[in-house]
């Protein structure tokens, strides 16, 4: 009889062997006579030679936004995009400090209630209007408020309270409560500015364009296509940090959007594109062997990939039939064969590179089928039907895993996983029904209707905050309002962890009240961390100046073109 390993295995060897008949043209146009090398880009800008101005650069995505507005999505896609035409109030350096940008200086209160911030002068929007002080608010406020629905940015506000205009150059924005991760969550592109004349505006009209102040404005959107941006001559407000001082080199760019990854990469080795993001793991070693392109990798801080798991009701209400499905899955065989070793496992919800991350979660949870198959069976699904799959009072034990049918960030990836994680499940008698769905199923289902058993997504962000966003109660999606406790978890210790890790700024206290949320989630198997994320991005060798946010977001203002 095959062991369950031996059956994973045999599945993820069929399965990559898909993948990589999927990518063999890609494969076959990056392979090179010479040998090149991975770059890592960490943030700092390249040095080669004069930049040059005028460049159009074309950068191929694997996701297209569902809504331009940053402060409504919460997408990747929009954060890359997005963060070529809003700025924000503070900047997180590649070092991880918060450093001065629209905001030149700020304090904050003792109670860390209010945090009053002073405007650089002279900075315009897009459309010509000043941003001062009024604007800061118009943002701040339009973000809070329920007609906007915002998908994430309001669950970076927190407990906001409101702001006060002091004076144009002056602002105050003030929290019902202490909060301590306004600064970081500040930095953000989801808590960008955008010009008061676009805010306001009904969700489809907002949806369709941004003005913003940065380095870029928006130019066009073509549905299922493109998005493209032009440079902004005026710009001359980027952080210190950056490499270029003034208007961005490249007077163009252009974000196509290819799904699939072996069109993607063929599109960068043909020249039709420039930049790539997110190269499939299979192309790696292929792209880094090809002389005229080079792979660029960073490690991603914040949310890990996760499959989070429905507290409230259903078969998983019961913490045993949760721990069975986390003790069910070699987590680092499945992670192993669907990203050909590229990804990391995950122990936490947090990846090891985010502030905060605890060690101690490391080997806390090991691949453990016998102990799976007891809890189970303490849990009453003692028996079995004729296709092997647990049953209870005549029931099968089934687990519905909701999917957005339009795929995402490392789409190809994860599909992968999620098959390797379905039949590692059925070893042990779960069945787990994969269930894509267009994106309008799939947000009410996930935020108004919780129809699923199963979700899975990684959040972005820097801040150990993240937990809160992911297992607050107050944070549980709730009548069509998207939020990040997509696990519906409800727990008052569990809250008032995570009320603790936000209401101070002592790094030691912050540590370790995220560490016990951190073994909380794992003993109870709210959620089953996958992979650490890391971006895995190319270029060809005349793109030069690109840098990368401390999110590992491409960064376009300093980068050039050579002729």
């Amino acid at each position: 009889m095959p062991t369950r390993r031996s059956i994973l295995l045999a599945s993820a060897a069929r399965l990559a062997a898909v993948a990589a008949a999927a990518a063999m043209t890609t494969a076959l146009a990056a392979c090179g006579s010479g040998g090149g090398s991975p770059a890592s880009a960490l943030g700092n800008a390249e040095a080669a030679g004069t930049p040059v101005d005028g460049g159009k650069l074309t950068y191929a995505m694997d996701q297209e936004p569902d809504c331009i507005d940053p402060h409504v999505s919460g997408l990747d896609a929009v954060a890359v995009i997005d963060r070529n035409i809003v700025d924000s109030l503070v900047a997180q350096a590649p070092d991880g400090t918060i450093v001065p940008w629209l905001a030149t200086s700020w304090t904050t209160s003792a109670d860390l209630k209010t945090y009053t911030f002073k405007l650089r002068p002279g900075v315009t929007f897009h459309d010509g209007t000043p941003l001062d002080a009024a604007a800061v608010k118009a943002n701040l406020d339009d973000i809070a408020a329920p007609a906007t629905k915002s998908h994430y940015a309001v669950s970076l506000l927190g407990p906001y309270a409101g702001s006060t205009v002091v004076d144009p150059a002056t602002v105050q924005v003030h929290f019902e409560r202490p909060f301590a991760p306004f600064l970081q969550a500040a930095s953000t592109t989801f808590l960008g500015l955008l010009a008061p004349a676009d805010l306001g505006r009904s969700a489809d009209d907002r949806c369709h364009t941004a003005v913003g102040s940065g380095p870029f404005s928006f130019a066009a959107w073509n549905p299922h296509n493109s998005v493209v941006l032009d440079r902004s001559p005026a710009y001359a407000w980027a952080p210190a940090f950056s490499a270029n001082q003034k208007a961005a080199h490249l007077s163009r760019v252009t974000f196509r959007f290819l799904p699939d990854d072996s069109v993607r990469v063929g599109a960068l080795t043909s020249g039709q594109a420039d930049l790539v993001q997110n190269v499939p793991p299979t192309s790696a070693k292929s792209v880094t062997a090809n002389p005229s392109l080079r792979l660029l990798t960073k490690d991603s801080p914040g949310g890990t990939y996760t499959l989070f798991l429905k507290t409230s009701d259903g078969p998983l209400a019961d913490e045993r039939v949760r721990i069975a499905l986390q003790r069910s899955l070699d987590v680092e065989t499945i992670v192993g064969a669907a990203s050909a070793n590229q990804f990391t496992r995950a122990w936490s919800e947090i990846g090891p590179t985010t502030a905060g991350y605890d060690k101690a979660t490391e080997g806390s949870w090991p691949y453990d089928a016998a102990l799976a198959g007891r809890q189970l069976d303490a849990a009453g699904w003692t028996a079995r039907d004729s296709e092997g799959y647990r049953t209870k009072d005549g029931k099968r034990l089934v687990l519905t895993w909701l999917q957005n049918a339009q795929g995402g960030k490392r789409a190809q990836t994860n599909a992968t996983i999620a098959q390797l994680v379905q039949a590692a499940a059925k070893s042990v008698g779960i069945q787990i029904q994969l269930d894509p769905v267009p994106v309008g199923t799939y947000l009410k289902r996930a935020y108004d209707t919780h129809d699923y058993d199963l979700f899975s997504s990684s959040y972005g962000g820097e801040d150990p905050d993240e937990l809160r966003l992911a297992f607050a109660s107050s944070t549980r999606p709730k009548d069509g309002t998207p939020n990040g406790n997509v696990s519906l978890i409800a727990d008052p210790q569990l809250d008032a962890w995570l009320d603790a890790g936000a209401t101070t700024l002592d790094p030691a206290a912050r540590a370790s009240s995220y560490a016990k949320v951190q073994a909380y989630v794992n003993q109870h198997a709210v959620a089953i961390p996958l992979y650490a994320p890391t971006a895995i991005d190319a270029t060809t060798a005349k793109v030069h100046g690109l840098t990368w946010d401390i999110g590992a977001y491409p960064l376009l203002q300093a980068a050039w073109l050579a002729p």
